[in-house]
Protein backbone atom coordinates (compact mmCIF):
# COMPACT_ATOMS: atom_id res chain seq x y z
CA UNK A 1 0.00 0.00 0.00
CA UNK A 2 1.24 3.75 -0.98
CA UNK A 3 1.92 5.49 2.76
CA UNK A 4 1.02 8.95 2.45
CA UNK A 5 3.00 11.31 5.29
CA UNK A 6 1.98 14.92 4.06
CA UNK A 7 0.40 15.36 0.89
CA UNK A 8 -2.47 16.62 -0.93
CA UNK A 9 -3.90 14.12 -4.32
CA UNK A 10 -6.19 15.55 -6.45
CA UNK A 11 -8.81 13.30 -7.56
CA UNK A 12 -8.79 10.05 -9.62
CA UNK A 13 -5.02 9.46 -8.96
CA UNK A 14 -3.35 6.39 -9.57
CA UNK A 15 -1.14 5.30 -7.21
CA UNK A 16 0.42 1.75 -6.76
CA UNK A 17 1.70 0.45 -3.51
CA UNK A 18 4.80 0.45 -2.31
CA UNK A 19 4.82 4.30 -2.85
CA UNK A 20 6.10 7.13 -0.40
CA UNK A 21 4.26 10.14 -0.61
CA UNK A 22 5.13 13.45 1.34
CA UNK A 23 8.39 12.28 2.81
CA UNK A 24 9.41 15.00 5.79
CA UNK A 25 12.59 16.51 5.58
CA UNK A 26 14.58 19.18 7.74
CA UNK A 27 13.40 22.61 6.16
CA UNK A 28 10.05 21.51 4.91
CA UNK A 29 7.58 23.46 4.70
CA UNK A 30 4.42 22.51 3.05
CA UNK A 31 2.61 19.08 1.87
CA UNK A 32 3.61 17.54 -1.12
CA UNK A 33 0.62 18.22 -3.64
CA UNK A 34 -0.59 16.12 -6.60
CA UNK A 35 -2.41 16.92 -9.48
CA UNK A 36 -5.94 15.44 -10.49
CA UNK A 37 -5.31 11.98 -12.58
CA UNK A 38 -1.76 11.28 -11.99
CA UNK A 39 -0.17 7.79 -12.03
CA UNK A 40 2.48 6.89 -9.68
CA UNK A 41 4.40 3.70 -9.96
CA UNK A 42 5.83 1.95 -7.42
CA UNK A 43 8.47 2.13 -5.75
CA UNK A 44 8.88 5.78 -5.87
CA UNK A 45 9.60 8.77 -3.89
CA UNK A 46 8.03 11.67 -3.94
CA UNK A 47 8.94 14.51 -0.97
CA UNK A 48 7.24 17.06 0.95
CA UNK A 49 7.50 20.82 -0.35
CA UNK A 50 6.54 19.52 -4.05
CA UNK A 51 4.14 20.63 -6.19
CA UNK A 52 2.80 18.65 -9.43
CA UNK A 53 0.11 19.34 -12.10
CA UNK A 54 -2.37 17.48 -13.39
CA UNK A 55 -1.93 14.35 -15.02
CA UNK A 56 1.51 14.12 -14.38
CA UNK A 57 2.84 10.18 -14.85
CA UNK A 58 5.89 8.87 -13.36
CA UNK A 59 6.99 5.44 -13.94
CA UNK A 60 8.56 2.85 -11.42
CA UNK A 61 11.47 3.74 -8.65
CA UNK A 62 11.44 7.77 -9.66
CA UNK A 63 12.31 10.02 -6.78
CA UNK A 64 11.70 13.81 -6.69
CA UNK A 65 13.24 15.58 -3.95
CA UNK A 66 11.63 18.80 -2.04
CA UNK A 67 11.26 22.58 -3.44
CA UNK A 68 10.41 21.63 -7.18
CA UNK A 69 7.56 22.79 -8.82
CA UNK A 70 6.28 20.51 -11.75
CA UNK A 71 3.47 21.92 -14.49
CA UNK A 72 0.65 20.00 -16.07
CA UNK A 73 1.19 16.87 -18.03
CA UNK A 74 4.20 15.44 -17.42
CA UNK A 75 5.71 12.22 -18.20
CA UNK A 76 9.04 11.14 -16.04
CA UNK A 77 9.79 7.95 -17.07
CA UNK A 78 11.39 5.24 -14.46
CA UNK A 79 14.65 5.79 -12.48
CA UNK A 80 14.54 9.41 -12.70
CA UNK A 81 15.76 11.67 -9.71
CA UNK A 82 15.24 15.32 -9.37
CA UNK A 83 16.66 16.73 -7.18
CA UNK A 84 14.90 19.60 -4.88
CA UNK A 85 14.76 23.22 -6.14
CA UNK A 86 13.74 22.81 -9.53
CA UNK A 87 11.58 24.15 -12.05
CA UNK A 88 9.62 22.03 -15.01
CA UNK A 89 7.14 23.41 -17.52
CA UNK A 90 4.14 21.54 -18.74
CA UNK A 91 3.98 19.27 -21.47
CA UNK A 92 7.69 18.15 -20.49
CA UNK A 93 9.09 14.65 -20.94
CA UNK A 94 11.52 12.94 -19.01
CA UNK A 95 12.92 9.46 -20.37
CA UNK A 96 14.39 6.97 -18.27
CA UNK A 97 17.61 7.11 -16.12
CA UNK A 98 17.70 10.90 -16.23
CA UNK A 99 19.38 12.72 -13.40
CA UNK A 100 18.29 16.31 -13.32
CA UNK A 101 20.11 18.20 -10.54
CA UNK A 102 19.11 21.46 -8.28
CA UNK A 103 18.32 24.40 -9.80
CA UNK A 104 18.01 23.88 -12.88
CA UNK A 105 14.41 25.06 -14.91
CA UNK A 106 12.74 23.52 -17.93
CA UNK A 107 10.53 25.33 -20.19
CA UNK A 108 7.42 23.44 -21.71
CA UNK A 109 7.23 20.92 -24.43
CA UNK A 110 10.54 19.85 -23.59
CA UNK A 111 11.91 16.44 -24.33
CA UNK A 112 14.70 15.12 -22.35
CA UNK A 113 16.28 12.03 -23.68
CA UNK A 114 17.34 8.48 -21.85
CA UNK A 115 20.48 8.66 -19.56
CA UNK A 116 21.27 11.95 -19.77
CA UNK A 117 22.54 13.53 -16.48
Amino acid sequence: MARQIYCEIGPHAQIDDDVLLGYRFEGDSAPLKIGAYAVIRAGSILYADTSIGERFSCGHQTLIRGGILIGDRVVVHHKVTLEGNLRIGSGVKIMAHVYIPSRTCIGNMVFIGPNVT
